[in-house]
């Protein structure tokens, strides 16, 4: 959510993901308003996508979450 990214961006970013499943989980995102697909017209088309403003104050919220999920990943249940 920082700023807008290309495909293969995200797709390193994700160990793991699928071409495919990478892709329609970036349509429901965009479906749902949080990130914005956009379309560069060069040679080949660029395409990226950048947080909407509802998608940024999602981040924010969510952020303390993930820190802390980050710092106690490694408790004992």
């Amino acid at each position: 959510m920082r700023g807008a990214r290309r495909f293969v961006d995200y797709r390193a970013r994700i160990p793991g993901i699928s071409n495919h499943l990478l892709s329609q989980r970036l349509r429901e995102l965009e479906g749902h308003r949080l990130i914005e697909r956009l379309v560069v017209p060069t040679t080949p088309v660029q395409i990226t996508y950048r947080p909407t403003e509802q998608g940024a104050s999602l981040m924010r919220v969510l952020h303390p979450l993930i820190e802390w999920s980050a710092k106690n990943e490694d408790m004992d249940t």
